[in-house]
């Protein structure tokens, strides 16, 4: 069985990183002076350091009820072997959430130099609260959470969990099994009498702290001003026509995602992990080491998913906001790419070249200085090695992103869409074919689904390689048969996230959750006369 630590710092280190990982390359704010600790004590008594709400209600799609089923199926069948049970929580708890209107607070995190691991650190403190907001099933709900505890050493089903009243005297539930640190403890209630759902806390007394947050406006003086401020900032403008787009904003915004981090109190909360190791390369990376906070807005406009992102600078007045389009409502007029027949639609502006290098530089930001020499190195040399090929590729497609949800995905995880690239006009489709997959052939690990033999390098023919065995190895494979890319992240294969291949034409890449997204989109484009 394994210990959950390793589950829910990874789960805190993402709510706080990929929130970042959304800022543009544009937002540029290397300038001002580092902010103090006794300033930031002065300015921020948070107790909210991030946050994050998703209301599903404003698309159609709908949640299987089958998953749960499936998964406890696929595990007493043993296809889901311990090392990967992780993923496979991951995608439990992301089917239910995205189910239903969601919320995630992280209210405290302490750390402590990790003498085993020199240069890393280790939490000592963590308090992370997850709302369901329904009033409905919360049986299932907690059925769910027994099924995925029940993993992790220690949290085993017949361990019965100690009951205790909340400050509002909410009955509640915890389990703190035998060896846990006070930051391991979950804690849930049902709040359907406070019209709030279903509560799950990580970490001693988090349920508590949580209440005090409530309204989340109210988590002290500094936290209630900068998410306000943020959360209420107008509109970013209309900027379309200037893009080379169509504009069909209707002005009627259904906001349905917001993710506010705040970085202030991160700094005071956490200061050795902000300024040194991995965030502080994150920070850095996104040029947001000179934010006070950052938060990202999406909101449904018609068909389309419009994207905004707000900060504010350290360097400038607390009270200048910096606001920046990401997604815009409008078709770009130079895309031969009909609009998906999904139920939304939203397109990003692109630089590929821009996008590969922040990819590059965001895992290399993930990884030791040792281990960072060493990518360095290896990167160099795949760089010299493709420069033509990486240089012509750049220049071979337009410069938009388009997501949909054609298929709809038959479980409801926040994220799971797909994605459209379109190839310019002068170029030809089998040249870039054999661009990609010259490039991907370094990462094959002699990879293809259904092929036997000996590598020639070719990936119709290789020999397949073995499964990953730990948790971090992906392996690129080739389904011949259906002719298409899959991503293999666990052993048995079940999950091939994301999947990509090309239209019949050969003019557009299709991405997305499965190889169904991508088959289905082929036939699609087919019948529109693409």
């Amino acid at each position: 069985m394994r210990r959950p630590g390793c589950m829910k710092s990874v789960t805190v280190l993402m709510l706080v990183t990929l929130a970042a990982a959304a800022a543009p390359s544009a937002f540029a704010q290397r300038y001002g002076q580092p902010q103090t600790r006794e300033t930031a004590r002065s300015e921020s008594q948070a107790t909210v350091l991030a946050w994050y709400r998703f209301d599903p209600s404003t698309f159609s799609s709908k949640s299987s009820g089958m998953l749960p089923l499936m998964m406890r199926l696929a595990e007493s069948q043993g296809l889901i072997k311990p090392q990967f049970q992780p993923i496979f929580d991951g995608l439990l708890a992301g089917g239910v959430m995205g189910a239903v209107p969601h919320s995630v607070t992280l209210l405290d995190l302490g750390v402590e130099p990790d003498d085993d691991r020199p240069g890393t650190y280790r939490l000592t403190t963590l308090q992370l609260v997850l709302v369901l907001e329904t009033q409905k099933d919360h049986r299932s709900l907690l059925d769910s959470l027994r099924a995925i505890l029940a993993h992790y050493e220690g949290a085993d089903n017949t361990r019965e969990p100690e009951l205790f009243n909340a400050s509002d005297g909410t009955r509640c539930a915890r389990l703190q099994a035998d060896g846990w640190p006070d930051w391991q403890a979950v804690e849930w209630a049902s709040m359907s009498r406070q019209r709030k759902g279903f509560v799950v806390g990580i970490g001693l007394g988090s349920i508590d702290q949580w209440l005090m947050t409530q309204p989340m406006n109210s988590g002290g003086p500094a936290a209630a001003r900068q998410h306000r401020t943020l959360a209420k900032a107008p509109p970013a403008p209309d900027i379309c026509e200037q893009m080379g787009l169509h504009s069909e904003a209707s002005g009627n915004r259904q906001p349905f995602l917001e993710t506010w981090v705040n970085l202030d109190g991160l700094r005071l909360q956490v200061p050795e992990v902000m300024a040194h190791g991995l965030w502080r390369r994150m920070l850095v990376t996104w040029q947001l080491d000179n934010a006070r906070d950052w938060m990202l807005h999406a909101a449904r406009d018609g068909a389309y998913l419009t994207t905004d992102v707000t900060w504010r600078r350290r360097s400038d007045s607390v009270d200048e906001i910096m606001r920046r389009p990401v997604a815009l409502a409008g078709w770009p007029r130079d895309l031969d790419l009909p609009k998906p027949p999904g139920d939304f639609v939203a397109v990003f502006p692109v630089d590929l070249e821009g996008m590969f290098d922040r990819v590059l530089s965001v895992y290399r930001a993930t990884m030791s200085d040792e281990r960072a020499v060493a990518f360095d190195r290896s990167i160099a040399r795949y760089r010299a090695r493709h420069r033509r090929v990486l240089g012509d590729l750049w220049q071979s497609a337009k410069p938009w992103l388009v997501i949909s949800n054609y298929p709809a995905p038959p479980v409801a995880v926040p994220g799971a869409a797909t994605l459209y690239f379109e190839l310019a006009e002068d170029v030809k489709p089998t040249l870039v074919h054999s661009r990609v997959q010259s490039l991907l052939r370094p990462y094959m690990k002699a990879g293809s689904v259904g092929q036997q033999g000996r590598s020639n390098g070719d990936a119709d023919t290789q020999a397949e390689s073995d499964p990953p065995d730990q948790l971090g190895q992906v392996i690129v494979r080739y389904d011949k048969g259906q002719e298409l890319y899959w991503l293999q992240v666990e052993a048995s294969g079940m999950l091939r996230v994301p999947s990509w291949g090309w239209s019949n034409d050969g003019r557009h890449l299709i991405a997305g959750w499965a190889p169904v997204v991508v088959t289905t989109n082929r036939e699609w484009l087919e019948g529109a006369g693409q």
